[in-house]
């Protein structure tokens, strides 16, 4: 029985998310403290997870694990199930905390683990923030100052959801504005807070980022206002149960069921997560995608251009995919993936918006920017669509020029920097052996692997689109023609095409063939038996035409009968028959065709 347990759990386990995604890379000062939190899969949820420190994945040694919380008075670790977070807090940094891993344990199998990297300095960090622990009330706003030194692009992230570039935007429903009014300051605003919006969120300036938790509570009040906050929801139940008990009209009965209905709409997610600055070349075409909450699965999403949220304007509509050439939009419900793309790119296409619609609301949506150049792009790829098979591997170049971290991500997960990691339980190696190219292998692909991925160089992102499926049984003929495993194939084979689809398309020419090779045959026997049929008839008419047939009979007299005459003769008797032919078919004499002879002989006078 347990053996059966066991393997009813490693097939429950294949489903649902499987990865752990942390920050990948933090300035830390000498001799401080600092919290890592590491976001895991639902699954995951009762496992033990440990800290491990060293470079390499399978060298690092055990910090500290859940089950052994208090093991070391250097490091610490606690599990929030219900925000699937662990974090580890490591204290006394020297300059030898440097490399470490979030991983989960996996009984039974390979460890899940995501890298990350400290650096230590004696000076001041490159990117740090006052506290790494913020409190909000719900309703009201808070300021969080990302203190810089380095260069790179300035972004506010939730872990493992999106982030906000630019001036401003929205988190889980949560309105951001980022502002730089101070040199080397950037500062946050989160406003419109929500219960939702606790969890760890953290600051991104070029490669470094630093995490920070935001707890978002109700502000402390006097009973009065306490009292007031009841009153209204008392006034709510009231006013249902005043309808029910006296059956007021439909139109309040429609008021009420609004309310019902924004009540219920608070929670879920509520976001929209997409790339946020993509170097693309003008004249070619980009496709982007947004990944929205399960909450948005039915809504209108759409497409709007403008650097600025209040002014921008529609471009496409999913309830209107074909009101312009130059843009379309396609909504996938299973991914939560609505994706865009925009053609003949010039220097205009710069600033747009994912954006899905709520009715009776304000919208959500993300901003991306495209840096539009008539050069070769700053970072690119081969083919934006790449098709792998299950169980085998795929390799995907990015063409670089700029500087900064390399990292290979998928859309609305975890990133692999260094050399190696995992991604939804599929391995991810990311190598440079080549010049200004990062080259990146997914191993051990599985169906789950499908999905929108990106690679990051710096501040730059380029979306790729992975599909993975059944490699085809079919003779080596037609795998020749359908396998594709690389980007090099543009034209990479449809998915669902299955084997019986491949015969099917050999039966109909062979069976074709078949059938001209048999007629042929057919025609080229008769032919020849019609030929020597002609020669045979030929050679029989040449025989038998024109022959003449004679018979001829001779009597001797004996010397009884001979006449007294001195010169007796015999008598010969001839009858001759003359029969023209004109056919192989013998036909019967006529008359007329016949020569009748007869000879006697006559007596001469003395």
């Amino acid at each position: 029985m347990t053996v059966h347990l066991s393997f009813l759990l490693i097939l429950t386990g294949l489903t649902g998310v499987h990865s752990v995604t942390t920050v990948s890379k933090v300035s830390v000062k000498a001799g401080d403290s600092i919290t890592i939190p590491c976001l895991y899969g639902p699954k995951y949820m009762n496992h033990v997870k440990y800290l491990c420190k060293g470079y390499h994945w399978s060298s690092c040694s055990y910090a500290v694990k859940t089950n052994q919380p208090r093991s070391s008075g250097k490091f610490s670790i606690s599990d929030d199930k219900n925000q699937r977070i662990f974090t580890v807090t490591i204290k006394d940094l020297t300059n030898t905390d440097t490399d470490y891993w979030c991983v989960v344990e996996i009984n039974g199998g390979a460890d899940d683990g995501q890298y990350f990297h400290l650096s230590v300095t004696t000076d001041t960090p490159s990117l740090s923030v006052d506290h790494q622990e913020i409190t909000g009330f719900i309703g009201e706003s808070i300021n969080i100052s990302c203190y810089y030194r380095n260069s790179g692009e300035s972004r506010w992230c939730r872990l493992g959801m999106n982030c906000v570039t630019g001036s401003s935007g929205s988190i889980d429903g949560t309105s951001v504005t980022i502002s730089a009014t101070v040199s080397n300051v950037f500062t946050v605003t989160m406003s419109r807070l929500k219960t939702e919006s606790s969890g760890w969120y953290y600051c991104v300036k070029g490669e470094l980022q630093m995490p920070v938790h935001v707890n978002v509570t109700e502000r402390p009040t006097t009973k009065q206002t306490k009292a007031a906050s009841l009153s209204m929801t008392e006034k709510i139940s009231l006013q249902v149960h005043w309808f029910i008990f006296f059956n007021r009209s439909l139109s309040d009965m429609a008021v009420h069921l609004k309310i019902i209905f924004i009540l219920i709409g608070v929670t879920g997610v509520h976001s929209v997560n997409t790339v946020s600055k993509v170097s693309v070349k003008a004249g070619d075409s980009i496709t982007i995608p947004c990944l929205y909450g399960p909450q948005y699965m039915n809504h209108v999403k759409y497409l709007c251009k403008g650097s600025h949220w209040s002014s921008c304007s529609y471009a496409v509509k999913t309830n209107q995919p074909r009101s312009s050439g130059k843009f379309s939009i396609s909504d996938d419900k299973k991914q939560r993936i609505f994706t865009m793309t925009i053609k003949d790119l010039t220097n205009t296409d710069t600033d747009y918006w994912c954006v899905v619609e709520i009715n009776g609301g304000a919208d959500d949506g993300q901003n991306f920017h495209l840096s539009v150049t008539t050069d070769t792009p700053s970072l690119s790829v081969d083919h934006l669509e790449i098709t792998g098979f299950i169980g085998e591997s795929i390799n995907i170049s990015c063409y670089y020029s700029n500087s900064g971290e390399k990292r290979w991500c998928r859309l609305g997960m975890n990133c692999v920097t260094g050399s190696s990691g995992s991604i939804d339980g599929t391995s991810v190696t990311i190598s440079a052996t080549v010049p200004n190219v990062f080259t990146v292998t997914m191993s051990g692909l599985k169906t789950e692997s499908s999905g929108w991925y990106y690679c990051v160089k710096g501040e730059l992102q380029m979306p790729v689109h992975v599909t993975v499926t059944e490699k085809p049984t079919t003779t080596t003929l037609a795998t020749r023609g359908s396998t594709t495993l690389s980007p090099i194939d543009s034209n990479p084979v449809i998915p669902e095409r299955s084997a019986s689809i491949h015969l099917k398309s050999l039966i109909i020419p062979l069976s074709v063939l078949i059938f001209i090779v048999i007629v042929s045959l057919f025609i080229w026997f008769m032919m020849k038996k019609h030929k020597r049929s002609n020669a045979k008839s030929s050679t029989k008419t040449m025989a038998e035409d024109g022959v003449t047939y004679c018979n001829v009979g001779y009597k001797r007299e004996t010397s009884d009968q001979r006449s007294h005459a001195e010169s007796d003769m015999d008598v010969m008797y001839s009858t001759v028959v003359t029969i023209n032919k004109q056919t192989a078919k013998r036909v019967e004499a006529q008359h007329n065709d016949v020569t009748y002879s007869t000879l006697a002989p006559t007596k001469s006078v003395n």
